[in-house]
């Protein structure tokens, strides 16, 4: 019986452990950054309490992000980013429960409903900054996931897939750029960051960039500033 006592011994601990671990991992692969169909301008004051003017910020450290009361409370958290592709601003923040397997929420987060975009937690007033995706006048369910999309310059060339999304934070969080394993070191692909200069065509499978946008990589935060000024000078020049 020391056979039948182990088999069910293992089956327990995959239930119990395993399993969920595999499902909250799932999940966390789910969440990522969508753009919206079309472009709707702003709405809203805004608020001014973010992060320091010019900081960058890579989508994934906002993925997961608690959304906090001012009174404490921890409310949600964000689960995906969403942005306008005219201009790259993000309109709101779709929410997920905190649990071990957390579900979907059918409330947004609009950005103009947030109080302080911090570096451990987006703030809000109280749970009424939280509201109804009509609201938002959009139906996400019509947007593209950009995370995963290929990257294709408008030469033809492939250059790999969107692996996650770089923000600019000047008062407003928009999009900058993308991080791609499109670069080169030694014969191995390396994930580098592109500076996306918005418009560009986004659908569901595809993100059309510049092709001098290969000339222009950074392999982190502090010189991509410096690959965004290259590759708008280049733009400029040929314009």
């Amino acid at each position: 019986m020391d056979w039948w006592q182990s088999l069910i011994t293992g089956l327990v601990v995959f239930a119990v452990v395993v399993l969920p671990i595999a499902l909250v991992t799932t999940d966390r692969r789910r969440r990522g950054v969508i753009a919206l169909p079309r472009h709707h301008p702003h709405t809203g004051t805004g608020v001014t309490k973010k992060e320091p003017t010019g900081a960058l910020t890579m989508g994934r450290t906002l993925t997961g992000r608690p959304v906090v009361t001012l009174t404490g409370d921890h409310v949600a958290d964000v689960k995906d980013i969403v942005f306008d592709p005219a201009d790259g601003t993000v309109r709101c923040f779709t929410l997920a429960t905190r649990a071990l397997l957390p579900r979907r929420l059918s409330s947004l987060l609009l950005w103009q409903d947030v109080n302080a975009l911090g570096p451990d937690a987006v703030m809000i007033r109280d749970r009424a900054a939280l509201s109804a995706p009509e609201k938002l006048g959009e139906d996400l369910g019509t947007g593209s996931k950009v995370v995963g999309a290929r990257l294709l310059t408008d030469a033809g060339t492939d250059i790999g897939r969107v692996a996650d999304v770089v923000f600019g934070l000047d008062g407003h969080a928009h999009v900058v750029g993308c991080a791609s394993e499109s670069g080169h070191r030694f014969g191995r692909r390396v994930r580098v960051l592109l500076p996306i200069p918005l418009p560009v065509p986004i659908s569901r499978e595809r993100v059309v960039v510049p092709a001098q946008i290969t000339d222009c990589q950074a392999e982190g935060l502090d010189a991509f500033p410096e690959a965004r000024a290259k590759l708008l000078a280049q733009m400029h020049g040929s314009a």
